[in-house]
């Protein structure tokens, strides 16, 4: 029963701190910071080993055309604290942060850059989500039909990871 609990615990920080590192403005980062400390804090008081592993934020770009259909781009930046992980395929973890794939009602597979990539499609909306390295992966959130999928893969192909100063 204590292991549930723990399990519970942990599950429910991380979907806090996911939505507190999504939602946040860059003037709250130091409260996001402080709340994250403190959610840990009541955390280790059940178990003592827990730790922060990684969190994710995003920055959007939205791109219009003359007729006012929108083209939403998200960089997904995750930051680890400690070991950065090998990361195979696409970061679900990262991209969970714009589109959750257990709600999506369709997916299909197809690669960028030789790179796996995953579409899925959810409420009339595709996103084409892939990943650059474990530190970057990359959402194209688009109205199928409206956009063709030709130029929505070149837009996704002529991505490419950023540098790090």
């Amino acid at each position: 029963m204590k292991c549930k609990r723990i399990i519970g615990f942990i599950c429910v920080f991380i979907t806090v701190a996911s939505v507190m590192v999504s939602c946040e403005s860059s003037e709250a980062k130091d409260d996001r910071i402080e709340q994250v400390e403190k959610i840990l804090d009541q955390l280790r008081e059940v178990d003592s080993s827990a730790a922060l592993y990684s969190t994710t934020d995003y920055y959007k770009l939205v791109y219009s055309n003359d007729a006012g259909d929108e083209i939403n781009f998200y960089n997904v930046k995750t930051e680890y604290y400690g070991e950065i992980r090998e990361i195979e395929g696409v970061h679900v973890d990262a991209i969970r942060s714009v589109i959750d794939p257990i709600i999506a009602e369709d997916s299909r597979e197809l690669r960028i850059n030789d790179k796996e990539a995953i579409i899925y499609t959810y409420k009339g909306r595709e996103y084409l989500c892939w990943t650059l390295s474990p530190e970057d992966s990359c959402v194209i959130e688009y109205e199928p039909g409206v956009f063709p999928d030709e130029e929505i893969i070149k837009m996704a192909e002529s991505v490419e990871p950023t540098k790090e100063d």
